[in-house]
């Protein structure tokens, strides 16, 4: 994926507020398991203030999905994922220590 399309589409996403935020760190999880080949399980939910169930719920869920649709994904398309989503978390305020930087 070109810059100017990852620019143009984080700038999309950016838009998607709290649930977008959501869905690209569930999804950049995935995307580094599957890129490592290691586990995709969800084993918790952890987070410094309490989770509700319903937010639990969600992450599970989006999670899930993340998990179906990048396990097609080439090894080259994995990078141009781990890329977008880190650059969205980013672009969000997010500190990101995991993805196409590193």
């Amino acid at each position: 994926m070109r810059r100017k399309q990852i620019d143009v589409e984080v700038e999309r996403m950016v838009g998607g507020g709290g649930l977008g935020v959501l869905v690209s760190m569930a999804s950049l999880g995935v995307a580094l398991a599957l890129k490592r080949g290691g586990s995709t399980d969800l084993t918790s939910v952890g987070s410094i203030d309490p989770v509700s169930p319903e937010i639990e719920a969600l992450i599970r869920e989006l999670h899930g999905i993340a998990v179906k649709e990048l396990a097609c994904f080439t090894p080259h398309e994995l990078d141009e994922a781990i890329a977008l989503y880190t650059a969205h978390l980013k672009a969000a305020g997010y500190t990101v220590t995991a993805g196409a930087d590193n």
